[in-house]
């Protein structure tokens, strides 16, 4: 794993450096004054971009990933891709729903939050963040998978901004999609290294 962080050091730092951002908010924040904070900053032009970002940590997101990997990467990261994805989402979904089902959306406690068009908030199943972890994992592979610097500090900005946009629309708390982040970019990671190291023959 060390080595792996040392190959992709510009990726693994951002990266680090975000989650180590949220993790110090978390220090002085109250539960949901984030989500509170970027209510109020709400305009049709953020509406509209987050909305958007928001899209790449679902199915579709996923496909467009998996397409570039399959036609730039080393064809490892495809199978690569499809554990991480099947391991992403049986831990993010298993966690919110059998370990931490009873964590409620910032909707079921801020009634007032202002609405956004074409966006159903939910009420339940908030931790952590799905499309975060979803986020984190597509783009820690593409950083991995396509190896040019450029990626390497794109994704791991694009899955940061994924992860606040699911704040902004008042989908999750702050601590849902730092919790997503680690997830997903720990079970990317270590997806790669166990791929690595137990099927060597099916890397090229």
């Amino acid at each position: 794993m060390i080595e792996l962080f040392r190959k992709y050091k510009i990726y693994y730092s951002l990266a680090f450096t975000f989650i180590l951002l949220g993790l110090l908010s978390l220090l002085f924040l109250d539960k949901g004054e984030m989500v509170l904070e970027l209510n109020d900053k709400h305009t049709i032009i953020l509406d509209n971009f987050f909305l958007g970002i928001t899209k790449i940590g679902e199915t579709i997101g996923g496909i467009l990933i998996f397409m570039v990997l399959l036609l730039f990467a080393k064809r490892e990261f495809t199978y690569i891709f499809l554990i991480s994805i099947l391991l992403s989402l049986i831990v993010s979904q298993g966690l919110k729903r059998l370990v931490f089902s009873d964590e409620s959306r910032p909707s079921a406690t801020y009634e007032d939050l202002k609405p956004v068009a074409n966006l159903e908030r939910h009420t339940d199943h908030s931790f952590p963040s799905g499309h975060t972890t979803a986020a984190f994992t597509f783009f820690t592979l593409l950083a991995l998978g396509i190896e040019k610097r450029w990626v390497q500090v794109v994704a791991p900005v694009a899955a940061s901004l994924i992860g606040i946009s699911r704040v902004y629309l008042g989908q999750h708390y702050l601590n849902d999609i730092v919790a997503g982040a680690v997830l997903g970019l720990f079970l990317a990671s270590v997806s790669v290294y166990l791929f690595h190291k137990y099927f060597p023959e099916k890397s090229e």
